[in-house]
């Protein structure tokens, strides 16, 4: 329950007074992509070509607003690349029944890109944001030039630690409790967490992640997500790509050694000379096994009722 004061706020002031901020403070313009609006900064025009851009999603709680200094930073830090803000409000405390599906979404920003003539950009999530970067990565790869995943809730989601965390559990700092009554168990928030948030679609495995440059970045006191249980997981698979380039460094050497192992033991010509050089290589034979045997020469062995033991290309001892 919710009184209708608590909307008017989320819904009607915020919402103006990221409006304001956005556009008179940090400079940026709203734009709609299909379902979906967005604020863009564009960076001053240079002499070198425009880079790639940041497409930033935010998390769980009143939208852009509180993201403001962490924006500001961005800006200050790439001032030569172009500036996504993605807004979602049915994770914005504000009366949203209307959640786009994960392809939709991907389509919307994948459109939002082209309209500003970009092939990729640097996804950048934060919390619940993570997930939009999940649906790209799954719909529109090739949109992805790397990622950034800002307290990631997009792994291990076969564990009920995040529903648990945000709709079951009774937290007793004051953190928590500050946050379970005023996010996780908003209406419309509950409602995307528990009837719209399906596993399958929103993990991501650490393999998924092997063609893309990620940077994850973790919490160690996480109260939502078991972030030391994601930090092993994400070590393992680490240790696993070593492994892998190991191993793809040692087929390769491999590859090259072996003509160099080929030509040492077979010699190619047409003279006497290098023929005898070939016997000379394959005709000892002191195991008793079968062996090659010249084809100028004629195979020795011990002949039965039914003619030599011993066929053409074989040495028997």
């Amino acid at each position: 329950y919710r009184p209708f004061i608590c909307y008017g706020v989320t819904h009607f002031v915020l919402p103006i007074i990221t409006d304001i901020v956005f556009d008179k403070l940090v400079g940026f313009t709203k734009y709609r992509s299909g379902t979906m609006e967005y604020w863009y900064s564009w960076a001053p025009e240079g002499e070198n070509p425009k880079l790639q851009p940041t497409v930033f999603c935010h998390g769980l709680g009143v939208g852009l607003l509180p993201y403001i200094p962490f924006v500001r930073d961005i800006r200050r830090a790439f001032p030569d690349r172009d500036i996504f803000c993605i807004e979602v409000p049915h994770v914005a405390m504000r009366p949203y029944p209307n959640l786009p599906s994960a392809r939709e979404m991907s389509v919307v920003v994948a459109d939002m890109l082209t309209a500003w003539g970009y092939s990729q950009a640097h996804m950048i999530g934060h919390s619940f944001g993570t997930f939009v970067v999940r649906w790209m990565l799954a719909h529109e790869p090739s949109r992805i030039a790397s990622m950034s995943l800002v307290d990631p809730v997009c792994f291990l989601l076969v564990k009920n630690d995040l529903l648990l965390n945000t709709q079951r559990k009774a937290h007793e700092d004051p953190i928590g409790i500050l946050a379970t009554y005023l996010v996780f168990r908003e209406l419309y928030t509950a409602h995307t967490l528990t009837r719209n948030l399906f596993w399958e679609q929103n993990n991501v495995w650490p393999e998924e992640l092997r063609g893309v440059p990620t940077h994850v970045s973790l919490c160690g006191r996480d109260f939502i997500i078991p972030a030391h249980s994601v930090r092993r997981l994400l070590e393992a698979e680490a240790a696993a790509r070593l492994e892998i380039a190991r191993d793809g460094q040692l087929n390769k050497f491999r590859r090259q050694q072996q003509p160099l192992k080929s030509r040492e033991r077979i010699q190619v010509g047409g003279d006497s000379g290098s023929r005898s050089s070939l016997d000379a290589k394959i005709r000892p034979n002191p195991t008793g096994s079968v062996v090659p045997r010249p084809a100028h020469e004629v195979a020795v062995g011990d002949a039965g009722a039914d003619g030599p033991a011993c066929g053409g290309g074989v040495y028997c001892r």
